[in-house]
């Protein structure tokens, strides 16, 4: 059976044995972390600094457990770099880089390096909208031809009832990226707007989770023509600026800013990473991909997700963000064959997974360009991560289901047909 392999599959027998082998130091090296959780004593870890006792967060330990355990895998495929935010209530537990920025001038990455995360993006593309709703500007009920009168799909009804609140649930009910090709080569929404009228949908408004690029980015037009201010400048108020972030959103800012990771390519003739090519897609659709950041940027939007900002927006308003609206067809969902699955929605510009246990998770990731990136966190228990890679490491797809079954304190088995079986292995890498 064939592995997946950064990005790639193979079949030679002996990787494989030697992945195998690999894959049994993991599931011993979670088997130390269970053990950890379960049997050592609960009082909290301290240690001496000076004369004065620093108490640590007591989920610090499993934040160090993680990664290592992050740092061991990435060495073990010799991916180029990563960059990682642990949060736990109000404390960063962990934030650091790990490995190259750009291979070539053997640049380091920090906690300050600035990546692409791709479709992480649509998450802040919701909370803006979230936030203009509270100011009364527009609702997730609105009618998104009241504001967008030349949007035209094949089916009249698709054309009549779609809502904001679609948009960003992705439940237009179109087939799966509908036009993505037509954002990944530059159109603006404009000239993408008049494609939409050769297109039928193939699942009823509002059933099912279909993911899109092009639908989502509608939300862009909607906000301009509801308030006269483009859907960029509201970000950056009401978003980067509040919560002190240096996140940017063109790609002439990604280049000119100092400490930039570089994306990195597996060249498979010879089991290397390379430094890859730059492209500029999806800075014509901010809200579908186009955002930069770094961790540290990340660590403190991880933190308002999961703490709120009632000077930001609301709690009850941020809250209605994280819940799952429709499902996500079985074929489609990220982690469908881990075990401790139960069901799997998207919620607005999230997705959220509840576990057999009656917890519920939420998480987005994103690939663009070489670059990874993911956040998961959980609103109740007020613990998430994020993380972003500059390459096609193959671990990216795993760590979510790590950090969860730590965090969560779940058995650690992880069933090596799971690994084996490359339609197991979750996808961070949709746009």
């Amino acid at each position: 059976m064939a592995v997946c392999l950064h990005g790639k599959k193979i079949s030679n027998k002996e990787h494989k044995h030697q992945y195998l082998k690999h894959l049994k130091n993991v599931v011993v090296a979670f088997l130390l972390v269970f053990c950890t959780l379960n049997c050592a004593p609960t009082t909290q870890q301290t240690e001496i600094v000076t004369e004065s006792k620093v108490v640590l967060h007591p989920q610090y330990r499993l934040a160090d457990s993680l990664l290592n355990i992050i740092k061991t895998e990435a060495a073990f495929y010799d991916c180029p770099g990563f960059a990682i935010a642990i949060v736990a209530d109000t404390s960063i537990l962990k934030l650091e880089g790990y490995g190259i920025a750009n291979k070539k001038l053997n640049t380091r990455v920090n906690e300050h390096t600035l990546f692409r995360i791709a479709s992480l993006s649509k998450s802040f593309a919701a909370l803006t909208a979230k936030i203009l709703v509270k100011e009364g500007k527009l609702s997730f009920d609105d009618k998104v031809i009241q504001y967008i009168p030349n949007l035209k799909f094949k089916d009249p009804i698709l054309t009549e009832n779609l809502t904001i609140g679609h948009l960003l649930s992705m439940s237009t009910g179109l087939a799966t990226h509908s036009y993505t090709n037509l954002v990944e080569s530059n159109l603006s929404l404009d000239e993408i707007i008049p494609s939409f009228t050769s297109v039928k949908p193939i699942y009823p408004l509002g059933q099912y989770s279909t993911y899109q690029n092009a639908a989502f980015g509608l939300i862009e037009k909607v906000i301009y023509n509801s308030t006269g201010i483009r859907y960029e400048e509201h970000l950056y108020h009401k978003v980067f600026k509040p919560l002190k972030l240096k996140a940017t959103y063109t790609c002439d800012d990604f280049m000119e800013y100092k400490n930039i990771a570089w994306p990195h390519n597996f060249r498979e003739v010879d089991s290397t990473y390379t430094l890859d090519g730059f492209n500029q897609k999806y800075y014509n659709l901010v809200s579908a991909g186009g955002i930069n950041a770094s961790a540290n940027d990340l660590a403190k939007y991880v933190k308002f997700l999961i703490n709120g900002d009632e000077s930001i927006l609301p709690d009850e308003y941020l809250q209605e963000l994280f819940i799952g609206k429709v499902a996500v067809l079985p074929e489609r969902r990220s982690y469908e064959k881990w075990q401790y699955v139960d069901t799997v929605n998207y919620a607005y510009g999230w997705r959220t997974v509840k576990l057999t246990n009656g917890s519920q998770w939420v998480f987005h990731g994103g690939y663009v360009n070489r670059y990874q990136s993911l956040i998961v966190f959980n609103p109740k228990s007020k613990v998430g991560m994020a993380i972003l890679f500059n390459n096609d490491c193959p671990i990216g797809g795993e760590i979510m289901k790590w950090f969860v079954q730590i965090f969560e304190g779940l058995p650690d088995e992880i069933p090596s047909e799971a690994i084996a079986d490359t339609s197991a292995v979750i996808v961070v890498k949709e746009r």
